[in-house]
């Protein structure tokens, strides 16, 4: 029980030294994205661990994928979200097509553990299954060029 503590204590310390130096350094976080990107990547919930540890195929796991391909990312549980389901958001920036664009990929959680593609917007706008094909196509070729995996 002190161990929990002592831990608890540690990450409290760290989030206000953090929060901190991100003031007295007179760094700004230009973004709510990146204010909360700094406490959700310091715990994550059970349910975004799920998500992110889910292989998509042979050999990819889809938090490995994400990170290779989608920088400044958040990812976010809605427990419940509005119509009661569990939903984990992953918000994070993209250069597609030499542009700068905000992705956002969901997947719902399930009771059993079982974990779904939900949606996917590209600056807020919804994507169709085409686009969000393409997206996943980018990103294993971006895993693959950094050897991830073989071709």
């Amino acid at each position: 029980m002190k161990t929990k503590a002592i831990v608890l204590k540690q990450i409290s310390l760290l989030l206000v030294a953090l929060i901190g130096a991100i003031f007295i350094n007179g760094c700004e976080l230009t973004t709510k994205q990146q204010a909360k990107s700094v406490i959700s990547n310091i715990k994550e919930s059970p349910e975004v661990i799920a998500v992110r540890k889910t292989p998509i195929e042979k050999g990819v796991i889809l938090g490995d994928l994400i990170d290779t391909g989608i920088t400044d990312t958040v990812w976010e549980i809605y427990d419940p979200a509005e119509n009661g389901n569990k939903y984990v958001t992953i918000s994070g920036n993209v250069l597609y097509n030499k542009k700068l664009v905000v992705v956002k990929i969901q997947y719902q959680m399930y009771d059993d553990g079982k974990i779904k593609f939900n949606a996917m917007t590209y600056n807020d706008i919804p994507q169709d299954a085409a686009n969000t094909a393409a997206m996943f196509s980018y990103l294993k070729k971006e895993y693959e060029a950094k050897g991830k995996i073989a071709k």
